[in-house]
């Protein structure tokens, strides 16, 4: 089963600190741990699970 996509946000890293934000309600919805998959042309972010009590 595939996942279906829901969103598609464009980001820019931060230029002092090459920081991403992640948007608040992925936050509140899994969490701020992540897995974060490196291939050659993209970064796949994928949250650990989701929060507890959501």
């Amino acid at each position: 089963m595939k996942n279906k996509q829901h969103l598609i946000f464009q980001k820019n890293a931060d230029k002092t600190r090459n920081r991403v934000i992640i948007p608040q309600f992925f936050i509140n919805k899994y969490g701020r741990r992540f897995y974060m998959e490196i291939n050659e042309d993209e970064i796949i972010l994928r949250p650990v699970g989701k929060k507890e009590g959501k």
